[in-house]
C-alpha cells in the first residue's frame, strides 16, 4: 500500500535503506518535509513496529553525526523525577520546537502535581509540538485520555509519529503507557475541539476536560508572515501571536488569555488549568490575567531562563513604549534588579554569545475560585450575553452572592431558552407601582417573623432610593409651607426634596426625649426620626425607647415618619433593628410610618430601594398617587437582588397541621388597629384629576400606570440594552454614577439625536453633551422643568395673585384636550392652571395649526406642552402638520414649548421609518425658539423597558438645564448608563450602515 499524497514508495522494507531514502529526499529537495512526515505518519500507522525502528535508526545516526540533516533529526530525552525515570525517543523538524528550557520547566511544573491528581483524568494539551510533554505525562501519570492540540500541521503529524513510536520503546512498563490514550488534533487553540465536542462525534461529544495545560507564545508578531518562508512561518506560530482583541494584548499575554476563556467552555466542574508563563510583564500582571476572570492562580515550579536568541523581543520593547509599564528582563541569571525591554532588545541585537538577558518562569495553575458557581457564570455571559464588555470585566473580587445574583438575573433577562432558538422574549419589566406582591409579601413575612410585628403584603410599599422615596412621602402627605420636625440624623436625606417642594423644616436634636418635648412645644404636621448608628462595628447595641415620641405625637394627633435604615439589619438574629422590634415591645395606639432604605449592602452599595410600612389604606393610595405623578417608583435591579435577599430568609418555614397556615401570623391580622385620627393628607386628595385615580380600584397592590400598559404590548426589549447591564453587575462599581460618567453618557445621547432626529431631518442644528440632560424619568425632569420655570418667574416678580389668599407664582399651561391623567395630577400639585385646548377624539386629540393660533390668540398662557411627534394614543403628527406647528409656536415669543417625545420611537421599528415626521426638537435651529423649547424621551419607552427607569431632556437652554440638574435628588446607577452607552452606540452603528448602504 502506498502512502503520501506524493511519495509513491511503499513504508516497508530495510529500515536503513528506508532512512538512506529519507535523507536523500531532504538533499535533493525532491518531498518537502511536510509531505516525507505524513508519509511517516501513515506508515507508523500500519506498521508501529517499522515507524519505531526507523526513528531510533535516525537517532543513532544523529548520534554519530552521520545525520546531516538539520530539517528533520531524532534524539532521545530522559526525565527522572522522585527517584522515577523514563525515556522518550522523538523525531523533529526545524519548524517544531525540541525540548528547551521553556519547556523542561514546564514539565517539571506538571510533575509536581501529585501524580494521584492526575489519575483517570482527561487532559488537553495547547501547543503540542513534538508532543513529548504529553507522552511524559502519560509515563509519570495514569492519566485517562490526552488530547494533544497544535496550530502547526508540522506539529500535529511529529506528535502522531512520536505518540505511536514512544507506545514501543522496550524500557517502558507497557501496563504504564499506552498510547491509545494519546489523540492529536489540528487546532486553533480549542476552537476545533470545541467544534468536535459540540459534533454528532462519538469520541468527543459532550468531552469534559479535567486539565487544559499549554506552553503557549507571550510575544506578538510584527512581522508580515507573507515575507517569510513556509518553515519560518511555521516556526513562529510557536515563537508569536497574533493580537488577540482582549486586554492582555498590551502584555503579550493575549493568547493564554484566549485560552482561558476557551477552557472556561470544557472544563469539568472540578477543572484546572495549568500554563507556562514567562514573567516579562511582571508578575503581578500575569496573576491579574486569572483573576479577573475568576481563576485562583498557584504556582507550581519557577525558574530563570535565557531569553531566546531566535525571539525577537522588538514588540515587546513597542508595548512598553505604548502603555508606559516597563517589562522585566534581567542582565544576569541571578540578578535581583530588573531591565526593560527596551535594554533587553538592545543586548540580544548584538548577536554576540555573552549577549544573553534573562526573564522569570513560572508554571501557574488555576482553579474556578468559586468553583462550579464560577465556571457557570462564565458559562452564561458567553452562551447568553455576547456581550463586548465582558473583555473589561475583572472578577478578582467577585463573591458568592453577587456571582449568584447575577447567574439569576441573567436567567431572568436572558432566558436559556434564547440559546436554543426557543420563543421567549427578553424582558425589562417594571414592578407594581406599590412594589410586586410577592416581593412585598417577603418583606412582610420577615418583619413579622424576626421582627415582632404582624405585617401584611398590603402594609408594604416599595419606593426608590431613599431621597426619591422621601419626595413621593411628602408630595403625598403635606402641603406647601407645612412645617416639619425633623431630627439632625434625617437631614441628608430629606432636606432637598423639602426644599424643592416648599416645606419648612426645623431641625432638631438625635435625642428622642428632647425630640418628644419639641412635639409638645412646636406642634408640627409631620415629625421625621432617623434612628442613628452606634458606634459598635456590628451595630449590636440595643435600640433607644422610641415610645415617648410615639406618645407625644399621638396626643396631638401628629404622624412620625420613623426611619431605621442605619439600624436595619437582614438577619435571622434576635433584632432586625429599624426601629420595628423595639416597638413591637410597647403596646401604642398608632403604627408610625416606618421607613427603611435597604441601602448597606456590601457587595451591591448602589443598589437601593425603600420600604415604607404602615396599614392605613389611604396613606398607601396617596403614596402610590404621588409616586407616579414623579415617576419615583422602583428600577427592576434592586428589585430582583433584594427580593432574593428576602427570598432566601423567609424561604423556609416548619407547619404543624395545614390548619396551623391560616393561624400563622404573617395571615392573621391583629385585632385591634390604630386609630389615631391624623388627619394629614392635603397636598394629594386636593387635586381633582388625581382624586379620579384613587376613588378607583387602580391604585391597589395590582395597579400598573397607562404607560406601563402602552409598553405591554411592543416587542421584546432589545439585548442591545440588556447584555451590557448582566456583566456590569459583576464589578462593584455599580454604585452610583459619577459626574464625568454622566457627561460621557450625555455626549453619545446627544450624537445620536443628532444624526437620527435632526440630521435625517435635514436641520443644521447639531447637540452638544451640554445640550442633553439625563434623570430617572421623563415625569421627574417635566416636573423639575416646570418647578424651575415658576423659579424663575417668581425670581423676576412676574407672578400672579390666585384666588387664595397667599400669593403663590401661578403658572397657566395650555395642554390639549386628551392629555395623560398623570400629567395632569402632576400640574395641579403645583400649583398650575391646566387650560385645555379644545381637541377632538376624532382626531385622536392631535392639534391643528390654525385653531392653535386663534387659541393662543385668546388665552394667556406660560407653557404649552405637547404630546408629539407621537401622543399617547398612538397617533402621528404629519410632517407638514408638524411644521405649521412650529411655525405658529414662533409668532408667541412669550411662550415656553415643552414637549414629550416618549411614544416617537420604539426599538421595534426601523430607523429608515424614522422619523418619517419631524422631531420637534428640530425647532433648536429656530432662533424664535432656540431658548424656549425642551424635548424629553425616554428609554423605558423607546425601548421597551419599563423596569429601566431613565429619561432624558433636549434642549439649547443651557441655563434651564443647570437648573434641573440641581434639583435632581441622586445620581444614577453606573450600570443603566454604560447600557445606555452601549445602546446608542448600537444605534450610531446602525445609522452608519444605513448610510452606507443608501451611498
Amino acid at each position: 500500500m502506498e502512502y503520501g499524497m506524493k511519495i509513491g514508495v511503499k513504508f516497508a522494507g530495510d529500515v536503513k535503506r528506508i532512512a538512506d531514502s529519507i535523507h536523500e529526499w531532504l538533499d535533493h529537495g525532491e518531498f518537502t518535509v511536510g509531505e516525507i512526515l505524513e508519509w511517516y505518519a501513515n506508515g507508523c500507522a500500519n506498521d508501529r513496529e517499522l515507524g519505531y525502528e526507523l526513528v531510533r535508526e535516525i537517532a543513532v545516526r544523529v548520534e554519530k553525526k552521520s545525520w546531516k540533516r538539520t530539517d528533520l533529526w531524532a534524539r532521545w530525552v530522559g526525565v527522572s523525577i522522585f527517584g522515577k525515570s523514563h525515556n522518550v525517543i522523538l523525531l523533529l523538524t526545524d519548524s517544531v520546537f525540541e525540548p528547551e528550557d521553556w519547556s523542561k520547566t514546564f514539565v517539571e511544573g506538571l510533575l509536581r502535581v501529585p501524580s494521584r491528581e492526575w489519575n483517570q483524568k482527561v487532559v488537553v494539551e495547547l501547543g503540542t509540538g513534538s508532543g513529548w510533554i504529553s507522552i511524559v505525562l502519560c509515563k509519570f501519570t495514569l492519566v485517562k485520555q490526552i488530547v494533544a492540540l497544535d496550530l502547526n500541521p508540522h506539529a500535529v503529524l511529529v506528535a502522531q509519529i512520536n505518540f505511536s513510536n514512544n507506545g514501543l520503546y522496550e524500557s517502558d512498563d507497557s501496563a504504564q503507557f499506552d498510547n491509545r490514550r494519546l489523540t492529536v488534533m489540528h487546532s486553533d487553540l480549542l476552537k476545533e475541539l470545541l467544534d468536535a465536542q459540540r459534533s454528532e462525534s462519538a469520541e468527543l461529544k459532550g468531552l469534559k476536560v479535567d486539565f487544559v495545560i499549554g506552553c503557549i507564545p507571550q510575544v506578538l508578531q510584527i512581522q508580515s508572515f507573507e515575507k517569510k518562508t513556509e518553515k519560518e512561518q511555521l516556526y513562529d506560530l510557536g515563537n508569536y501571536c497574533g493580537v488577540q482583541g482582549v486586554l492582555e494584548d498590551q502584555f503579550g499575554l493575549g493568547l493564554n488569555a484566549s485560552a482561558l476563556e476557551q477552557a472556561f467552555q470544557m472544563l469539568s466542574d472540578t477543572g484546572k488549568v495549568i500554563l507556562n508563563l514567562a514573567d516579562r510583564p511582571g508578575r503581578h500582571v500575569v496573576d491579574k490575567m486569572f483573576l479577573r476572570r475568576g481563576m485562583k492562580p498557584k504556582t507550581l515550579w519557577q525558574s530563570r531562563i535565557a531569553q531566546a536568541a531566535d525571539t525577537d523581543v522588538s514588540s515587546l520593547e513597542n508595548l512598553e513604549r505604548e502603555t508606559g509599564a516597563d517589562f522585566e528582563f534581567f542582565l544576569h541569571k541571578q540578578s535581583q534588579l530588573s531591565i526593560t525591554a527596551k535594554t533587553a532588545a538592545r543586548i540580544l541585537s548584538r548577536g554576540s554569545s555573552s549577549s544573553r538577558v534573562y526573564h522569570g518562569l513560572r508554571v501557574v495553575q488555576a482553579e474556578p475560585a468559586l468553583g462550579t458557581i464560577t465556571l457557570d457564570l462564565l458559562r452564561v455571559l458567553r452562551d447568553r450575553i455576547h456581550s463586548e464588555d465582558l473583555n473589561n470585566i475583572d472578577l478578582s473580587e467577585m463573591d458568592e452572592e453577587q456571582a449568584l445574583f447575577v447567574l439569576h438575573l441573567a436567567d431572568l433577562l436572558c432566558p436559556e431558552s434564547l440559546m436554543y432558538g426557543q420563543d421567549r422574549a427578553l424582558s425589562f419589566p417594571a414592578s407594581d407601582i406599590n412594589g410586586n406582591y410577592s416581593f412585598r409579601s417577603k418583606v412582610a413575612t420577615y418583619v413579622t417573623r424576626f421582627g415582632g410585628r404582624n405585617v401584611r403584603p398590603e402594609d408594604v410599599f416599595i419606593g426608590p432610593e431613599r431621597t426619591m422615596a422621601f419626595h413621593s412621602v411628602i408630595v403625598a402627605l403635606s402641603q406647601e409651607s407645612d412645617v416639619w420636625l425633623v431630627n439632625r440624623a434625617a437631614k441628608p436625606k430629606i432636606q432637598g426634596a423639602c426644599e424643592q417642594l416648599n416645606v419648612e423644616v426645623i431641625y432638631g436634636p438625635d435625642s428622642v426625649t428632647e425630640m418628644a418635648e419639641l412635639v409638645s412645644i412646636l406642634e408640627p404636621k409631620i415629625v421625621v426620626f432617623a434612628l442613628v448608628q452606634s458606634s459598635s462595628v456590628s451595630r449590636s447595641d440595643p435600640e433607644p425607647d422610641l415610645s415617648a415620641l410615639i406618645e407625644a405625637a399621638e396626643k396631638l394627633s401628629i404622624p412620625v415618619i420613623l426611619d431605621g435604615t442605619e439600624t436595619f439589619k437582614i438577619t435571622s438574629g434576635t433584632s432586625i433593628g429599624g426601629g420595628i422590634s423595639s416597638l413591637a415591645e410597647h403596646p401604642l395606639r398608632s403604627y408610625p410610618i416606618y421607613l427603611i432604605a435597604l441601602e448597606h449592602s456590601i457587595v451591591y452599595p448602589g443598589l437601593s430601594l425603600t420600604l415604607l410600612i404602615h396599614p392605613e389604606r389611604r396613606f398607601h393610595r396617596n403614596l402610590a398617587a404621588a409616586a407616579l405623578i414623579s415617576y419615583t417608583t422602583q428600577k427592576y435591579i434592586p428589585c430582583v437582588y433584594y427580593d432574593q435577599l428576602f427570598d432566601e430568609m423567609t424561604v423556609f418555614s416548619i407547619w404543624e397541621k395545614p390548619e396551623d397556615l391560616e393561624q400563622h401570623s404573617v395571615f392573621k391580622r391583629e385585632q385591634t388597629l390604630p386609630k389615631a385620627k391624623q388627619t394629614y393628607y392635603g397636598r394629594i386628595e386636593k387635586s381633582h384629576v388625581l382624586s379620579e385615580l384613587t376613588s378607583s380600584s387602580k391604585l391597589d397592590s395590582t395597579f400598573s400606570p397607562a404607560e406601563f400598559i402602552v409598553l405591554n404590548d411592543l416587542e421584546c426589549t432589545p439585548k442591545e440594552l440588556i447584555h451590557p447591564i448582566v456583566p456590569q453587575l459583576l464589578d462593584r462599581s455599580t454604585a452610583l454614577s459619577s459626574a464625568a460618567e454622566e457627561t460621557q453618557t450625555e455626549k453619545q445621547l446627544a450624537a445620536m439625536a443628532s444624526r437620527s432626529r435632526l440630521n435625517n431631518a435635514q436641520t443644521s442644528a447639531f447637540l452638544e453633551g451640554r445640550d442633553v440632560l439625563l434623570g430617572d424619568s421623563v415625569m421627574m425632569l417635566l416636573g423639575h422643568t416646570l418647578q424651575a420655570l415658576i423659579e424663575k418667574k417668581k425670581s423676576t416678580g412676574q407672578h400672579t395673585t390666585t384666588s387664595n389668599t397667599h400669593e403663590k407664582p401661578l403658572f397657566h399651561a395650555a395642554v390639549p384636550s386628551g392629555s395623560s391623567p398623570v400629567l395632569n395630577a402632576l400640574l395641579e400639585v403645583l400649583c398650575i392652571e391646566r387650560n385645555e385646548i379644545p381637541s377632538s377624539a376624532e382626531t385622536c386629540f392631535l392639534l391643528d395649526s390654525s385653531d392653535l393660533r386663534d387659541w393662543l390668540s385668546c388665552h394667556s398662557c406660560d407653557i404649552l406642552i405637547l404630546e408629539a411627534p407621537v401622543n399617547v394614543f398612538g397617533a402621528k403628527y404629519s410632517q407638514e402638520k408638524l411644521e405649521s406647528i412650529l411655525t405658529v409656536l414662533q409668532e408667541f415669543p412669550d411662550l415656553f414649548v415643552i414637549c414629550d417625545e416618549s411614544f416617537g420611537f420604539f426599538w421595534n421599528q426601523k430607523l429608515t421609518e424614522y422619523p418619517s415626521f419631524l422631531s420637534c426638537s428640530t425647532a433648536i435651529d429656530s432662533p424664535s425658539l432656540l431658548k424656549r423649547i425642551i424635548c424629553f424621551d425616554s428609554f423605558s419607552f423607546a425601548f421597551s423597558a419599563p423596569g429601566f427607569q431613565l429619561g432624558w431632556a433636549i434642549s439649547k437652554n443651557t441655563e434651564l438645564l443647570n437648573t434641573i440638574r440641581a434639583r435632581r435628588l441622586c445620581r444614577l446607577p453606573i450600570y443603566l448608563l454604560r447600557a445606555v452607552q452601549r445602546m446608542t452606540l448600537s444605534i450610531l452603528n446602525e445609522i452608519d450602515d444605513l448610510n452606507s448602504s443608501l451611498q
